[in-house]
């Protein structure tokens, strides 16, 4: 990257919002990178959970929909009121959210704060890391105003697409016409791209989306379906007419 980097991350490993007597927080893995005062993103970028096979056999179109959306996508801009060992605590409350006994993946952000901003330098944004599951958000607040002379640019830091595998599918057609597979069938299907599922294993492949991802090409000479921002990711293609 080229540009400046205008938010610091941290992964959230517990939520503390449940006792209305005490202040809400969260531990974190970076707590050093917060300091009271501090304005932050608050933000459950994955958990959403999917129909897949085993779940309704029987209605295969319904592969690969949302199921349970549980908390994802809710967020809150806060302030740091102390830091503590490995925990952030708020001067406010969390929005509320349900119990989940599903992984999530959530995040707090540090954000740059400023009465007038003015941008003369690229901004760019921390990709995201599906391993730390941090990044591919930029989030700035001026209180006044905000003058841009440079570039803001968050291109392709978000989920990664359906990643081609090291085996190489081979010259042969197949009958796959399933919308899942599982991940060891790379001689059947490609992989579907990420999303908010934060868990996609084992049925990683095939031609259904990925909740908001899109779903992986079926057999031969077959494209990819592209991702979305809020609905079902696109379908992903057929195997080629030739077969």
């Amino acid at each position: 990257m080229d540009g400046d980097w205008i938010n610091q991350y941290t992964s959230v490993r517990t939520v503390y919002h449940g006792n209305e007597s005490d202040a809400d927080s969260v531990a974190v893995i970076n707590p050093e990178l917060f300091h009271p005062g501090d304005t932050c993103l608050f933000h459950v970028t994955k958990g959403a959970e999917i129909y897949n096979p085993p779940d309704i056999p029987q209605y295969p179109v319904l592969w690969g929909k949302v199921m349970n959306i549980n908390n994802t996508g809710i967020y809150a801009f806060l302030i740091v009121d102390l830091v503590q060992d490995s925990l952030v605590i708020f001067t406010a409350p969390l929005p509320p959210m349900i119990y989940s006994s599903k992984s999530e993946a959530v995040q707090l952000v540090r954000i740059s704060t400023a009465d007038k901003l003015v941008i003369n330098r690229p901004l760019e944004c921390t990709d995201w890391d599906p391993i730390t599951g941090t990044g591919g958000i930029m989030a700035l607040i001026a209180h006044h105003s905000i003058t841009i002379n440079a570039t803001i640019n968050a291109t392709g830091t978000g989920f990664s697409g359906g990643q081609p595998g090291p085996e190489p599918f081979g010259d042969s057609c197949k009958t796959v016409t399933d919308g899942a597979y599982q991940a060891g069938a790379a001689d059947s299907a490609g992989n579907k791209g990420e999303s908010i599922v934060h868990n996609i294993l084992p049925w990683s492949r095939g031609k259904s989306s990925n909740g908001t991802g899109g779903g992986g090409g079926n057999g031969k000479y077959s494209g990819g379906g592209g991702g979305s921002n809020y609905g079902l990711g696109s379908t992903g293609g057929m195997e080629s007419e030739s077969c």
